[in-house]
């Protein structure tokens, strides 16, 4: 019973946020040490999992033990069950999802779908659909794919400039020309909106996800302006790359040439300016700047995931975001960072190949409804 009340109160611990790194390690290795063919069926299963919350949240609301008889045999399985419930997407995707063949793996492809452009009506125009060297038009819009495969565009109604989005799927990237002559390479899962056409002033677009900009200065050395969540680019002419999921823990703004100011939209005055090979970082509401490697920041560009030696759990994102997979990485900061380049065209099954040489431990798994999730550490 002693060990029991133990264990309960590491949970509770787990379940305020209070427990140390070394508590957290020990759970997980003794879920990891369950044989999945020796637990309780499901209904037992439940009826255990009922009876230890149940006394957890009591622990939780009186800070005192509660001695109710309680079946020894099973309380690693009970417990495993609890942490399921409450403790995430890892234990849960390791009871309910079966492992992945390497038949399977060998013949996933992603989803790669295509580009679009959205239309201010709300019509989307497959860049697909739109032959390599020629023009269509749809409504009053007419939009041109030149021999290189870049988009460009145009409104043929006077007076009009409406507002366009440019919609990557996962798995692909898409270069397009603004008005003013800017190259706007569009990262995989990201949108744009841009205007038919800039006007005087200020040119301003906004981007869900991420984007490289290669911005052309203008004889009225108007500003070039990026809106995207909680914070503006400024630029007159430069190249820089901006990285603003909305599911990423922070937006990262990366200057390979010339000069960029970065301003949050809660404070005008908290903005940071960057020179060659800095970086912007606005996370919990705080920007800072500091040093990066543009080839390792930029690697995207180049048809790469780039391992830095500190930047793992960033990389397994956007491995997540390419391949449209799920991957569940149990981070140790203790652990060695892998440095090295994975090219981002590999089937998923090299792709796994290559992690597991790097010395991670990949545990590919399927769901019910089919999707991949690597589980890693």
């Amino acid at each position: 019973m002693h060990k029991l009340n133990n264990f309960i109160e590491r949970i509770k611990r787990y379940l305020l946020g209070e427990e140390t790194a070394s508590e957290r390690r020990d759970l997980y290795e003794m879920y990891d040490r369950i044989d999945e063919s020796d637990t309780l069926n499901e209904e037992q299963r439940a009826k255990v999992a009922m009876r230890v919350r149940r006394r957890i949240l009591q622990t939780i609301r009186v800070e005192q033990h509660v001695s109710k008889p309680f079946p020894f045999l099973r309380w690693i399985s009970a417990a495993a069950v609890i942490l399921a419930i409450v403790g995430g997407g890892y234990w849960l995707t390791r009871q309910q999802q079966r492992p992945a063949t390497v038949e399977e793996l060998a013949n996933f492809e992603p989803d790669k779908g295509y580009a679009v452009i959205i239309l201010p009506t709300g019509e989307e125009v497959n860049l697909d659909s739109i032959p390599v060297a020629q023009s269509i038009q749809v409504g009053n819009t007419i939009i041109a794919r030149d021999a290189s495969g870049e988009i460009t565009y145009k409104s043929i109604q006077a007076g009009d400039n409406p507002i366009y989005a440019l919609q990557t799927p996962h798995s692909s990237i898409s270069e397009i020309r603004l008005s003013d002559g800017t190259k706007v390479l569009l990262n995989a899962a990201s949108k744009l909106y841009y205007p038919a056409q800039f006007g005087e002033g200020d040119r301003i677009v906004r981007l869900e996800g991420e984007a490289y900009f290669q911005v052309t200065k203008t004889s009225s050395r108007s500003r070039f302006i990026v809106e995207s969540k909680d914070q503006r680019t400024i630029v007159l002419g430069t190249k820089f790359n901006v990285k603003a999921y909305d599911h990423d823990w922070a937006i990262w703004t990366t200057l390979e040439e010339g000069s960029v100011r970065v301003v949050t939209n809660q404070n005008n005055d908290r903005n940071v300016v960057l020179s060659s090979g800095q970086q912007a970082v606005y996370e919990s509401a705080e920007l800072r700047k500091q040093t990066v490697d543009l080839e390792s920041a930029l690697g995207w560009t180049k048809g790469l995931f780039y391992f830095d030696g500190t930047n793992t759990a960033d990389v397994l994102r956007q491995i997540e975001r390419w391949y449209d997979i799920d991957i569940t990485y149990k981070e140790d900061k203790t652990d060695a960072q892998y440095s090295g380049k994975i090219p981002r065209n590999l089937p998923l099954n090299k792709l796994i190949d290559l992690l597991i040489y790097a010395d991670f431990k990949v545990d590919p798994r399927i769901n019910a409804e089919n999707r991949i999730n690597l589980i890693i550490n």
